[in-house]
C-alpha cells in the first residue's frame, strides 16, 4: 500500500462483513484492518447470498435468510441472520465502518493535503446521509 502512495496511485480496498460464522470480534478486526491498511478509499459490503450461489443454498438450508425479496439484495442491507449478531448490530457495524474510516482525522488531513477532500466531498456527504437515514 505504501508503494502505491509513493508513486501517486489511489487505491480501493473492499471488505465484506457479516459472513456466516463471523463474530463481533472478527468484524471489528476487519474494520481496524481497513484503517491500518489505509487505502485511498474503502468499500464495505454486507455478505449477501445471491440466488444461484452456493452461499444462497447454504443460507436457505440453514434457515439464515431474512428475506427472499431480491430487491433488497443490495450488499448494504442485512439479508442473513448471523448467529450471535443481531441485524441491528450488523447495521451499526456496517455504518460505523464507513463513518470510522472516512471521518478519521488522519484520513481527512491527508485528504486536505492531497486535495482529495474536495474530490471526495460527495463521498463524505453520501456516507453521512446514509448514516442519518439508517438511524431513523
Amino acid at each position: 500500500m505504501e508503494t502505491t502512495k509513493e508513486v501517486g496511485l489511489n487505491t480501493l480496498a473492499s471488505f465484506i462483513i457479516g459472513v456466516p460464522g463471523e463474530i463481533l470480534k472478527t468484524i471489528k478486526e476487519t474494520i481496524k484492518f481497513a484503517k491500518r491498511l489505509n487505502p485511498t478509499y474503502a468499500q464495505f459490503t454486507l455478505c449477501t447470498p445471491f440466488p444461484g450461489t452456493r452461499l444462497f443454498e447454504l443460507a436457505k438450508d440453514k434457515g439464515l435468510l431474512i428475506t427472499k425479496d431480491w430487491r433488497r439484495y443490495t450488499t448494504v442491507e442485512p439479508i442473513m441472520n448471523i448467529p450471535g449478531i443481531s441485524t441491528e448490530q450488523l447495521r451499526k457495524l456496517f455504518n460505523g465502518a464507513y463513518i470510522g474510516f472516512y471521518l478519521r482525522p488522519r484520513y481527512m488531513l491527508s485528504g486536505l493535503i492531497n486535495q482529495r477532500f474536495f474530490l471526495s466531498k460527495k463521498v463524505f456527504s453520501g456516507v453521512l446521509e446514509h448514516y442519518r437515514k439508517s438511524r431513523v
